[in-house]
């Protein structure tokens, strides 16, 4: 819930650099940092999930940024959404996760 309420402010912050708040860029973002956390919700601390969640509601927009310069549809933002704020989901367990709950036995960067 830290990360979605984190992002949905950060969404709605970066949406006013474009000159205007803009709600589907909101909810893209709080989508996207809930998408960034789901990997690692259990292996994180709080501030460290809003931390997750605002970089993953940042690279979705950057995404959706490019795909609009290289004439790419994606109208409902699916992509930014799900597969760069997915991927940075994955490597942020390895940047914020606590390798002692982990139960794998490699360590941070194994």
């Amino acid at each position: 819930m830290l990360a979605a309420a984190g992002v949905g402010l950060t969404g709605l912050g970066l949406s006013c650099l474009k000159g205007r708040s803009d709600v589907g860029v909101m909810f893209n973002g709080t989508l996207a940092g809930l998408v960034a956390i789901t990997a690692c919700a259990p292996l994180v601390e709080p501030w460290s999930s809003v931390v997750i969640g605002a970089l993953g509601a940042s690279i979705a927009l950057t995404a959706t940024i490019l795909l609009e310069r290289i004439q790419l549809d994606d109208v409902v933002g699916a992509v930014p959404v799900h597969a760069c704020a997915g991927a940075w989901g994955t490597i942020s367990v390895a940047l914020f996760g606590d390798s002692t709950l982990w139960k794998s036995g490699l360590s941070r960067w194994g």
